[in-house]
Formats: C-alpha cells, sequence, structure tokens
C-alpha cells in the first residue's frame, strides 16, 4: 500500500509538472489575442513617451515583447520599400505603430489606411495584424481618431494604447 501512495504522488507530480509546463509554452505561442493581452498590460508613461519617436516606442515596444515572446523583429520588409514594424513569431502577429498625433494630416490617414491593405493582403489576412496608435487620452477623443478606428477595424485589429 505504501509503494501505491508513492506511485500515484508521483504520477501526479509528473502530470501536474506536464501540465503546468503546457501551460508556459501556450503563453509564448504568438496570436493575436496574447498580444493584445500583453499590449493591455503595458502602461508607458506620458513623461518617458510623450515625446517619444516612434522608432523609440517601437524598440522599447519590441523589447517587451521579447521578455514574453520567442521570435520578435522589428522593420520586417513587406516587399518594396513598405515595412511593419512589429514581427511577433515569424508572421503569426504583426503590429503596425502609429504616433496619433502624426496622423493629423488627411494624407497621414491615407497611408495608414493603404498600409492596412497592403500588409492584410501580402501577409497578415488571419486576422492577425494589429494597428497600434500611441497617445494620451485627449488624442483618441478627437473625430478623426474616432474616425480613422472605424475604418481600421474593418481590415485590422485596433489598438490604442494611452500613455499614463
Amino acid at each position: 500500500m505504501w509503494i501505491q501512495a508513492v506511485m500515484l504522488l508521483g504520477i501526479s507530480a509528473v502530470i501536474t509538472f506536464y501540465f503546468l509546463n503546457q501551460y508556459e509554452q501556450s503563453k509564448k505561442l504568438p496570436s493575436p489575442k496574447n498580444v493584445l493581452q500583453l499590449m493591455q498590460k503595458l502602461q508607458p508613461s506620458e513623461k518617458k513617451f510623450g515625446k517619444a519617436s516612434e522608432k523609440q516606442i517601437e524598440q522599447w515596444l519590441a523589447k517587451k515583447m521579447r521578455h514574453y515572446f520567442d521570435d520578435v523583429e522589428t522593420q520586417i520588409s513587406m516587399g518594396g520599400r513598405e515595412k511593419i514594424d512589429l514581427d511577433v513569431g515569424n508572421g503569426k502577429v504583426g503590429i503596425e505603430l502609429k504616433l496619433a498625433r502624426k496622423l493629423k494630416s488627411r494624407n497621414e490617414v491615407n497611408r495608414l489606411i493603404g498600409q492596412t491593405t497592403m500588409y492584410k493582403n501580402r501577409k497578415y489576412n488571419q486576422n492577425n495584424l494589429i494597428i497600434l496608435l500611441v497617445e494620451n487620452t485627449q488624442t483618441y477623443e478627437q473625430p478623426h481618431v474616432q474616425e480613422l478606428k472605424q475604418i481600421i477595424e474593418k481590415e485590422a485589429l485596433f489598438f490604442y494604447m494611452k500613455l499614463t
């Protein structure tokens, strides 16, 4: 009986270890849902990033993502001169980052819509393209940003990272 108890305990430990390992591995698998959940947890500060460039935020985000996902690359060519800002998991998720304050001109808005369509057609056509706008809450509430959000959501996932 004592041997059976020890064996049962050993089997329980192996099963527990197996499922914990599976759970940890599933967290590392890049999916739009996992990437969005991670971005929701990030709290970039207005003080640090209020005047930051798109490139600086891209590098910060890539560094944060690399703590969680194995394969995070920046500036991946989409053919021609176009490059997507972040690729997670070798094509599993693409992220195009924009500063909302830079989207005040119609040309920049149209460029982002064009990029979204092109990236979706060329690589990220499995509902795995995220358009990430970064800025403060006041910018998010502006009508042109809300209009852009409605247009983008027809083609891709939209996420607004508010500076705190």
